[in-house]
């Protein structure tokens, strides 16, 4: 009786339990269906929503109402706006939204004469850039290779046809520069060391048109080729009329060695030195001057037929009446 009773119902159990399977796995079935058919529904939706989106923008991107009527171009100064819309490569009739922006300003800065640039739209038909030009501040002179510009921040951005002779900023022909030497560092070819950054220290100080030319060497350090022009008479507070600098003392260049530092310093010797030797008319043509040791100055000097003489102004006195 036992035995049957627990026979039977242990075959209650067993179908209890197939039954109970089964229901599981119809039910897994229709989950995995009902997923499937979401899966394509969603697919149909992304595929058809980007099928209008491409339809869309291609009937923006190709409609003549929004071509192009309009380029306007700010910031040029050495370029004209030709030269930076052919850089940009965009041409009138072009639809306003083929253009991409990114890759556009990208083309405009890859020109030598371009530090930055801005692209934008303006709708239905205009194009808006803005350029920033590069500041030339001196071009360097290599033997056996094409002059190097160097931009305000002393960085070599373009190379040059003539040794700065047409070259200008702000109506002041660039200064030229010899003795430095092109090199690479981190992948990248330029200039450096103690040379060259009092170079570019000095240019950045002055830059109103008086260095013509730089002579750089690695053991005296700087001479140039200095002018007396309006501005250095204004900061000389001594006013010297042009016949007066044509005709007796700065009517040519004068050589300056000024070494590695303390420049400003120089500088206002020279003002010094022009002040004085207008003062008490010393009617001679300076030479040069050698300012290398401030303590100790020495100034040759011409007579103004343009000979040198057998005894210049050896050195300028301790005490200038004036002064600097």
């Amino acid at each position: 009786m036992n035995r049957h009773t627990t026979r039977n119902s242990r075959l209650r159990q067993t179908s209890s339990s197939s039954g109970k399977e089964e229901a599981i796995s119809r039910y897994d079935f229709m989950q995995l269906v009902e997923i499937a058919l979401k899966t394509i529904l969603i697919a149909m939706v992304v595929s058809l929503t980007t099928l209008l989106f491409i339809f869309i923008a291609n009937a923006v991107t190709q409609s003549n109402m929004l071509a192009i009527k309009e380029i306007t171009v700010f910031g040029t100064k050495r370029l004209s706006k030709e030269e930076v819309i052919e850089q940009a490569e965009i041409f009138p009739e072009d639809n306003i939204f083929s253009i991409n922006i990114r890759h556009t300003r990208l083309r405009i800065v890859s020109h030598p004469w371009i530090e930055d640039a801005s692209v934008k739209r303006s709708l239905p038909s205009k194009i808006i850039i803005a350029i920033k030009e590069e500041s030339p501040l001196a071009v360097v002179h290599i033997p056996d290779k094409a002059d190097i510009i160097l931009n305000r921040k002393g960085i070599p951005f373009t190379e040059s046809d003539a040794i700065g002779s047409d070259i200008y900023i702000d109506n002041i022909t660039l200064p030229t520069i010899t003795g430095l030497t092109l090199s690479k560092k981190d992948g990248v070819y330029g200039f450096y060391g103690k040379l060259y950054e009092s170079v570019i220290r000095l240019l950045v100080m002055k830059n109103d048109g008086v260095i013509q030319k730089i002579l750089a060497d690695e053991e005296s350090g700087i001479e140039i080729d200095f002018v007396v022009n309006s501005t250095l008479q204004v900061q000389s507070n001594f006013t010297l009329s042009q016949q007066e600098i044509e005709s007796t003392l700065f009517r040519e260049p004068v050589r300056v060695k000024i070494g590695f530092d303390n420049y400003d310093e120089k500088f206002k010797i020279i003002r010094h030195i022009i002040n004085y030797m207008q003062k008490n008319k010393i009617n001679k043509q300076v030479w040069s001057i050698d300012l290398i040791n401030p303590e100790n100055v020495v100034i040759k000097v011409k007579d103004i037929t343009g000979n040198a003489l057998p005894k210049g102004i050896d050195a300028v006195p301790e005490q200038i009446e004036g002064g600097a």
